[in-house]
């Protein structure tokens, strides 16, 4: 086993080296065909650069997929495979009807190509044996189907020890194998319909009496109704595992395969060590193994900062620590704390200066960590009592540092968390009016422990870290919501919208609530400097704009020719220009970073526009990102009579930025880092202002298209009073700090406007608002958000 994991992961190595680019079908999921030679190395490409897991993908599939393409190439290493179709431009609508189905975004090169065919025969030669032994020896599972129409089903298995089965799909013939497990399904309609067998191959395939090819089965238990255990139908096709069975998606056959997971998954669905109503339906222990399917993949992108985290609150709440804590500490515990991270401006207020001698700052965490008192009482002394009450640290704070400080204990209890528990598991925290915020968090805590979510996360997903494991169900339940939230909007099929299709001034109206006399200066601003910033408060759209203003820029839809990075602390030049990384040799190797690349793109072609979106540009240190670009990003300083010679640079080359390239940033008026943006940046830009738009007429119009009037009225009423009252408050707010209407813009028609609104207000304007008067109390903010939820 550990030689055909050495054996995948070169492939997967030299896939990612050689053809480094995704295709996906119209629905927008990976194309899994096999086809002709042409299709092959892109086949399995597919696979492993898809963001999502196919679940119908197992181990053995990924080797015979891997192992097919190897052997095609391999055999025709020494043809011209150029005369073979890989000359052929990939495109949609390609000459291979095969690709008419698919949305291409780069050709494979046949040169390399031929690099690619020698490298893959050399795998096969090395790896041929052990593949060819694994896929023969491997014992399979599969799922048999009968017809009651056609013979009585349930007497023939109640009957009969032993049961022939016909092999009607030929391409199984050979691969089944004694020992193989076998499922029965019967097929009589929805009601009844679903396994109500399973057992083990006897006898391989052989003719029978009228030469058909059969196999005999030993069944070893069969349950024939639900009272006694029958996997139905329906209960299957909405499971989010079972879902992708073959015999769900494409019914009309005899013999199925099934992959290891679906078998491991169905195994515990027939021996009932999971249900589909456990704790009496309170609780869909689905969303468990639709996480376990990620759960790898989440911590390996996760896990580093996790540890970093845990390591950092183990250290600061040690008492030693503690009795010599510097503001220096305080500050450095800001950087663990998410929600500070996500809000610049509740930051810089609570730990930009000092609010309270660092006495104060000492004796409150040492009271919240060892005070007298139960902890109950003590998160909700830390949260109101003068005495302990820290300046900004308001209860997403206070949330994030209990349950970093007591992670054996305590789970966090952030807006995701609570979303994910009690709107996505559905599960009944019993809070009473007059709760404390203390009550609130601990009876959040008792909810999982009481509700088994503990034992069902190690029962089910397993631990994948050597944290505590209530920082693994944290996770767990942040990928609840981030899969989740938008649940409350009826999904509509994916809309198809051709390459370079015509986008003009009245298409743009329609789709950004801006007035066509600023469009018209924003353009021409775009023209003259090439260089501008989209500033407004939180939810205008600014990061939406800006694509559509590329559109309209262009003439028509042009995304292969924009392209979009997020600024933030980290960001560096190196990331940004060029720079040495590491290598797979344990090295280092100078890498262009993402501008250099699409500098170089646009260069390469000088009659296209190339548009470049910089999102919360403010937010990362400009000075050493842009280095000596500063000046080439002037636009009298664009074109070869400006190139320069770059801080990493190879043979002496010279670098320079083209006319044709323009660059777009966004910044958040809410974000107190907009006064640290360098002034020889902000020269080199023009800045638009970006406004909530409730009184513009087109939005109101889309409004009403997807929410109805009533609730349209509701909305623009509310928000407009709100956010007088944020312009009003100029001392701390003022008009960079409204609320934008994208918050409240659906893109598809709403099946429970109430709900839906209600969702909004809760999960993002009600933090956003605590986090603006984060320094008032909870009775001065809850009628704020009353207010709004109130007809």
């Amino acid at each position: 086993m550990e030689k055909i994991e050495k054996f995948l992961n070169r492939l997967k190595e030299l896939i990612n080296k050689k053809c480094d680019y995704k295709c996906k079908t119209i629905s927008g999921k990976p194309y899994m065909g096999g086809g002709q030679l042409l299709n092959k190395p892109v086949t399995l490409l597919c696979y492993y650069s898809s963001q999502k897991k196919n679940i119908g993908i197992s181990l053995e599939s990924q080797i015979k997929s891997g192992f097919i393409i190897i052997k095609n190439l391999y055999e025709v290493k020494k043809a011209d495979l150029n005369k073979l179709g890989y000359n052929i431009d990939i495109s949609l609508g390609s000459k291979n009807k095969n690709w008419s189905r698919l949305k291409i975004y780069k050709s494979i090169n046949p040169e390399n190509l031929l690099d690619y065919a020698e490298e893959l025969s050399e795998i096969f030669v090395k790896y041929k044996d052990i593949v060819e032994d694994y896929i023969r020896n491997k014992n399979n599972t599969w799922i048999f189907q009968g017809n009651p129409k056609v013979f009585d089903i349930d007497t023939y298995l109640k009957e009969n020890k032993v049961v022939t089965w016909d092999i009607r799909q030929e391409r199984f013939a050979d691969r089944i194998k004694s020992n193989d497990e076998v499922y029965i399904w019967r097929s009589n309609g929805k009601q009844a319909g679903g396994i109500i067998a399973y057992g083990k191959i006897i006898k391989e395939t052989y003719l029978d009496d009228e030469n058909d090819k059969v196999v005999d089965i030993e069944i070893l238990e069969y349950k024939l109704t639900k009272e006694e255990g029958m996997l139905l139908r329906d209960d299957l096709k909405n499971d989010v595992v079972m879902s992708s069975l073959s015999i769900i998606r494409q019914p009309n056959a005899t013999n199925f395969e099934i992959n290891e997971e679906q078998n491991d998954y169905l195994s515990k669905l027939w021996n009932q060590e999971i249900s589909y109503d456990y704790i009496g339906g309170s609780m869909d222990t689905r969303y468990f193994y639709e996480f376990k399917e990620v759960a790898n993949e989440w911590f390996n992108k996760n896990k580093s900062w996790l540890e970093e985290n845990y390591n950092f609150f183990n250290k600061f709440k040690k008492k030693e620590f503690l009795k010599n804590l510097k503001w220096e500490d305080i500050q450095e515990l800001g950087n663990h704390i998410n929600a500070f991270n996500s809000l610049a401006l509740a930051k810089g207020r609570a730990l930009g200066k000092p609010n309270h001698p660092i006495e104060h700052y000492r004796d409150s965490i040492i009271y919240l960590i060892y005070g007298d008192g139960s902890l109950k009482e003590r998160i909700d002394g830390f949260r109101w009592n003068e005495k302990y009450k820290l300046f900004g640290f308001g209860e997403s704070v206070i949330s994030e540092i209990v349950g970093n400080l007591f992670p054996e204990e305590l789970c966090l209890a952030n807006q995701r968390d609570i979303f994910a528990l009690e709107e996505i598991l559905n599960i009944d925290v019993k809070y009473v009016r007059g709760d404390s915020y203390g009550e609130k968090y601990i009876k959040f805590n008792n909810a999982i422990k009481s509700n088994d979510i503990p034992k069902l996360y190690i029962d089910i997903v397993g631990k994948k870290t050597d944290l505590p494991l209530n920082y693994e169900i944290d996770q767990f339940f942040s990928y609840l919501y981030e899969t989740y939230k938008d649940n409350a909007i009826e999904p509509t099929p994916p809309i198809i919208i051709e390459p370079q299709k015509e986008y003009k001034v009245e298409d743009i109206l329609q789709d950004v609530f801006i007035g066509q006399s600023k469009i018209e200066d924003i353009i021409l601003n775009l023209d003259y400097k090439k260089n501008i910033i989209l500033q407004g408060p939180p939810g205008v759209g600014k990061t939406f704009v800006a694509k559509k203003l590329c559109y309209l820029h262009q003439g028509y839809k042009c995304d292969d020719q924009i392209e979009m990075v997020q600024f933030h602390q980290s960001y560096s030049y190196e990331d940004f220009i060029r720079g040495y990384r590491p290598n797979s040799q344990g090295g280092f190797s100078l890498k262009d970073g993402v501008f250099y690349k699409f500098v170089q793109k646009a260069i390469s072609e000088p009659d296209k526009k190339y548009y470049f979106i910089i999102d919360e540009i403010n937010r990362g240190n400009l000075s050493k990102i842009f280095g000596e670009l500063m000046m080439l990003i002037e636009t009298d300083k664009r074109g070869k009579g400006y190139q320069v010679s770059l801080t990493y640079q190879e043979n002496n080359e010279k670098f320079y930025i083209p006319e044709n390239l323009y660059i777009i940033g966004t910044m958040n008026t809410a974000d107190r880092s907009l006064a640290m943006v360098d002034y020889a940046l902000r020269r080199r830009f023009a800045f638009i202002d970006i406004e909530p738009a409730f009184d513009n007429l087109v939005l109101r119009s889309h409004f009403e298209k997807y929410l109805g009037k009533e609730m349209t009225d509701k909305i623009i009423l509310k928000i407009n009073k709100l956010n007088k009252e944020i312009e009003k408050d100029s001392l701390d707010l003022g008009k960079g700090y409204r609320i934008g209407h994208s918050y409240f813009t659906p893109t598809e028609k709403i099946k429970d406007v109430n709900k839906w609104y209600k969702m909004i207000i809760k999960m993002e304007i009600e933090p956003l608002i605590r986090e603006y008067w984060f320094d008032k109390s909870d009775e001065e903010i809850q009628p704020k958000v009353d207010d709004l939820l109130n007809d």
